[in-house]
């Protein structure tokens, strides 16, 4: 579920920014376009980071328990399972994905309330 998010707010995306940038499209749909593409990137960030929190919640509750009942610990913190079988991190996997998708969105998401402004201020520019 925590990857579906991004996939269908960047397919909610390019269908809102066809509709925002396309050729013959009136003033008022680039707007309603652009404000739409804002909000949907806006709330798929805050649903990427819940289901993020939660996992991670979910995860610290594991690793309790699995001490408790004195089993290997096989929920711990990525980093700390890879010292378990001495493999590092890489610069690339040492980057939260969540993070660089939930900027992505958000980035997605200021272009699509810059066509709205531009659209609804200046819409001569996106024709």
């Amino acid at each position: 579920m925590l990857w579906q998010v991004p996939a269908l707010s960047l397919t909610a995306q390019a269908f809102l920014f066809t509709i925002s940038l396309g050729e013959g499209t009136s003033t008022i749909a680039r707007v309603i376009a652009g404000v739409l593409g804002f909000v949907s990137a806006v709330i798929s960030v805050q649903l990427l980071q819940k289901i993020k929190w939660l996992e991670r919640l979910d995860r610290r509750i594991l690793e309790e328990l699995e001490k408790k009942l004195g089993v290997p610990v096989l929920h711990a913190h990525p980093k700390t399972l890879a010292t378990f079988v001495d493999t590092p991190a890489n610069v690339f996997v040492g980057i939260p994905s969540s993070f660089l998708w939930s900027l992505g969105l958000a980035l997605f998401g200021l272009t699509s309330l810059s066509v709205a402004i531009v659209a609804s201020l200046w819409p001569s520019l996106l024709k």
